[in-house]
């Protein structure tokens, strides 16, 4: 039997004689956009016009039926020094077509049916089994590195996406299973292939918390947030918000010693200098905890909200240009608060536009200062000009502030 692999590095392997030909035996990606497309469609003759039109563009070349005459040569030539002298491609009137005599195996079909039949299955045991199967077959996506061609890029995007939801699916079983170190690993695996897929960080993260890798858990919840703003612009949602509520509650789990011990975790492990910059979930629980003090504590101390806007002589029509500057200008406003705020201020991103700070012993005057200081570095690391800082205050008080809500 021919298994075909095209999910990933491209491989053709004789099962009977265990010879395998890969990458490097061919050395040539239209050599494996022919084969592929030939065993794709063996149920039937291909044309020479239906073949020159899925391999080569229009103008690519000025004879077509030369160039494909070359190429068929060019994979009789490589199959008959890898295999011997079996017939691989049948040529008729005007049309080739992989041999139908030939068993071949192609792995986007079984990975398929593996999905399909692990779907439909109403057995946990049987459909963990079909996804597990599945998820081994996915090396990676169809003809990777070299879909050009609109039928490539259908098919690459199709079985992603399926791979994505075998990923989800199986994620799911493994949790109600509370198999956590393998929800861990796959997840871990399909983000190598798409970091950008909010539901896996967050079976990731649920993992991460059963196995009581609080820390790690951590560090993937801040990495998501960061790869999902700064790819998608995609901020507060609501299963990232669920994995918040799971992580506020963990605790560390393991029993310890002595208080030493517990010190030297909670300890920074780099030197303390400037604002503390962290997620709006952490910075709104330090707020309750110094609103809280305000009832047996008389001292000042203020919230500050800065928001980034275009400036009223800037074109807002064209939204990619705006989501750029903004974009552009929140980093400059971030770097700008690392730069003027002190060692005990707390400072997180609100929104997409806004950061909100916590200014400990702060007096009303002292946050205007403090503010007009942000402003002014801001607009010193800016070149265009063409954003601007609005500041809002508040103190906090011993009763919610409604900048908190």
């Amino acid at each position: 039997m021919i298994k075909i692999c095209a999910l990933g590095s491209f491989t053709i392997i004789d099962t009977d004689s265990g010879v395998c030909l890969d990458d490097d035996g061919l050395r040539s990606d239209m050599l494996k956009k022919l084969i592929t497309y030939l065993v794709i469609h063996r149920e039937h003759p291909v044309t020479v016009q239906e073949l020159f039109g899925a391999l080569w563009q229009d103008d690519e070349t000025e004879n077509p039926a030369g160039a494909l005459k070359n190429l068929m040569y060019r994979l009789r030539a490589v199959m008959k020094k890898n295999f011997g002298d079996a017939t691989f491609v049948v040529t008729g009137s005007g049309s080739y077509s992989w041999n139908p005599q030939l068993e071949t195996e192609l792995d986007i079909e079984e990975f398929e049916k593996n999905v399909k039949r692990a779907k439909a299955s109403k057995d946990a045991d049987e459909a963990t089994r079909g996804f597990e199967e599945a998820l081994e077959m996915y090396r990676g996506e169809f003809l990777e590195n070299c879909a050009d061609k609109h039928w490539m890029v259908t098919s690459a995007t199709y079985y992603h996406s399926m791979y994505l939801t075998a990923v989800k699916r199986l994620a799911a079983l493994y949790l109600k299973a509370e198999r956590f170190a393998d929800v861990e690993n796959i997840c871990t695996h399909a983000l190598r292939f798409d970091d950008v897929d909010e539901q896996i960080y967050c079976d990731l993260i649920k993992s991460l918390i059963g196995q009581q890798k609080n820390e790690l858990a951590l560090k993937n919840f801040e990495n998501a947030k960061k790869v999902l703003q700064d790819a998608l612009g995609v901020r507060g949602t609501k299963k990232l918000a669920e994995v918040e509520k799971e992580l506020l509650k963990m605790n560390k789990g393991a029993v310890v010693e002595n208080i030493e011990n517990i010190y030297d975790d909670m300890a920074e492990e780099e030197d303390v200098e400037g604002v503390y910059l962290c997620g709006y979930p952490v910075f709104r629980e330090i707020y309750r905890v110094e609103a809280r003090k305000m009832t047996r504590v008389a001292e000042a101390e203020h919230v500050l909200l800065l928001t980034a806007e275009l400036g009223e002589e800037v074109d807002n029509s064209n939204e990619h240009m705006t989501r750029f500057l903004i974009k552009q200008a929140m980093g400059q406003l971030e770097k700008a608060l690392k730069r003027t705020l002190r060692v005990g201020d707390i400072a997180a991103r609100y929104s997409d536009t806004q950061f909100i700070v916590l200014l400990p012993s702060c007096t009303y005057e002292a946050t205007k200062a403090v503010a007009k200081r942000v402003i002014n570095d801001f607009k010193s690391l800016q070149r265009s000009k063409k954003v601007i800082v609005k500041s809002q205050m508040e103190q906090v008080e011993s009763t919610p502030s409604v900048l908190v809500r």
